[in-house]
């Protein structure tokens, strides 16, 4: 038996909606439009504590620019569809294409969130 975990929603979808596991909160800014219901980590009290996992599209460097946002367009344009949309939207993923800058945001910004958090508590590697 499992009396708690963190887990991302894609993951444990499924069981919560088959009844077999109770989400108790999400940690972001707004509740998750599939469990409406299910509080925000910051309505049950937990302050500045925001996670979220995402998926990329990635090249390696060097690659031209226009051949990057070419790539973006395109996977832009798939993820728009509504029957991707919905078939995400099952697993409990919310699609939100972003441009190649707000990625490099998204990432400096988590790298320098959890880095300190790594810093803060000296966690250490083995």
């Amino acid at each position: 038996m499992v009396n708690v975990t963190f887990q991302g929603i894609a993951t444990v979808s499924a069981l919560v909606k088959g009844n077999k596991l109770r989400m108790i909160g999400v940690p972001a800014k707004t509740r998750h439009p599939e469990y409406p219901n299910v509080p925000t980590f910051e309505e049950v009290g937990v302050k500045g504590f925001e996670f979220s996992t995402w998926f990329a599209l990635t090249a390696p460097p060097g690659v031209p620019k226009d051949i990057i946002n070419l790539l973006n367009r395109e996977a832009v344009k798939a993820l728009a569809d509504p029957e991707i949309k919905a078939r995400y939207a099952g697993l409990g993923l919310k699609i939100t294409g972003t441009t190649p800058d707000e990625f490099v945001a998204l990432t400096k910004d988590q790298l320098s969130r959890y880095g300190k958090v790594i810093r803060d508590a000296k966690i250490k590697s083995d």
